[in-house]
């Protein structure tokens, strides 16, 4: 059996519907569930719907995985077209540069606005996608063994820098702001703030470090062989089946390495970036196996066509949805506070159908914004 493609781009239906899933999450901005966090039925789902401060994973936490996941699945299959069009390997290079120095700017305009003063960073997520697709794409025409290779080299060369640096202490909360990362992340900083760009290269106040590109990429990289896998000729059944055992040896995988080194997302720990390469796979999985395999397709649309438009609702989603909330409080104030700790929920959900209905109408208009 060969991969149905999407009719629109010629990319995987399951691809597009994935990361439509994981960015209407990501706008839902937990769909406003934190007064549900103290209610004895419903506190589960609020767990899930949020980040944990260090060590573990929710599902909240497999968001920035995913989409670090899907950039590797996709590449396989964007740069097989450049190849085909005769495109040589400086060529793609220069593309690499350019797609990477756009996400940035795009990152450093969210990380600006509203704020008196340019904020230069590396540690939001558009800024991590770009250094990790960089790295990555040095591995992408080694082939399979090249790209395993490279997840290694990454995840090790990750976990022995802070090994070096602080021991088997390296990747507690208590040494959180110590760690290799955070030096690294001050060390940078600090020429900057001596001649008062305070703004430039700042800490992060919750401890994501500039130095999780290094793993993070190895992440992009498990995306990369995953994305190899569905481009190959092999049948739907046999791709199926390995990414569920893929899913599957990732996530023990990182279980087993969770014994030394604590998942923590934070600073993309090696044990956390593959327990996080399981849950993907396995999503992954899912949506493949029941668009492309099965055919069950309808379903999938309200997915697709924020898939097929994730740089728009991401930047829209960062930027409007405040003024948007405001915009519908006139007509939600005299109903929303009925609902009690569900009115919050209500409010979020709202805001996520507009968006939505945003993308539908760049969908139905052909309008798709790429970088």
């Amino acid at each position: 059996m060969s991969t149905p493609a999407s009719p629109l781009t010629g990319r995987l239906m399951s691809l597009d519907a994935y990361r439509g899933f994981i960015m209407l999450a990501m706008v839902s901005s937990s769909l406003g569930t934190s007064k549900l966090r103290g209610d004895p039925d419903w506190w589960p789902l609020a767990y899930q719907l949020s980040h944990l401060w260090w060590e573990g994973c929710t599902f909240w936490d497999l968001i920035q995985p995913s989409f670090m996941f899907m950039v590797g699945v996709s590449m396989p299959f964007a740069f097989a077209k450049r190849v085909e069009r005769g495109e040589s390997w400086t060529r793609q290079f220069l593309h690499v540069i350019k797609r990477c120095l756009l996400l940035c700017f795009i990152g450093f305009m969210m990380d600006s606005f509203r704020q008196p003063y340019v904020t230069i960073q590396f540690i939001r997520v558009l800024q991590q996608i770009a250094l990790g697709y960089f790295i990555a794409f040095f591995f992408l025409h080694l082939g399979p063994k090249g790209q395993l290779a490279g997840v290694i080299l990454l995840l090790g060369g990750h976990t022995l820098a802070f090994y070096l640096d602080g021991g088997m202490h390296a990747w507690d909360y208590t040494y959180k702001d110590q760690n290799i990362g955070r030096k690294i992340d001050r060390w940078m900083h600090h020429p900057f703030a001596d001649v008062g760009y305070k703004h430039i290269m700042p800490l992060s106040t919750g401890f994501y470090v500039t130095f999780n590109a290094v793993s993070s990429a190895g992440t992009i990289l498990i995306g990369v062989l995953i994305g190899e896998l569905l481009k190959g000729s092999r049948s739907s059944g046999y791709k199926a089946t390995a990414l569920l055992l893929a899913g599957g040896a990732c996530f023990g995988l990182g279980m087993l390495a969770g014994q030394w080194v604590p998942q923590v997302k934070r600073i993309w720990t090696a044990s956390f970036a593959l327990l996080a390469a399981g849950w993907t796979c396995w999503m992954m999985f899912f949506f493949y196996v029941v668009i492309d395999i099965i055919g069950f397709r309808r379903w999938s649309w309200p997915l697709m066509v924020v898939g097929v438009n994730s740089i728009f609702i991401y930047f829209v989603g960062q930027i409007l949805a405040d003024p948007i909330k405001n915009l519908l409080s006139p007509v939600t104030a005299a109903w929303l506070p009925a609902l009690g700790n569900w009115g919050p929920v209500a409010h979020a959900s709202m805001v996520v159908v507009v968006l939505w209905l945003l993308c539908v109408f760049l969908y139905q208009k052909r309008i798709f914004f790429k970088v």
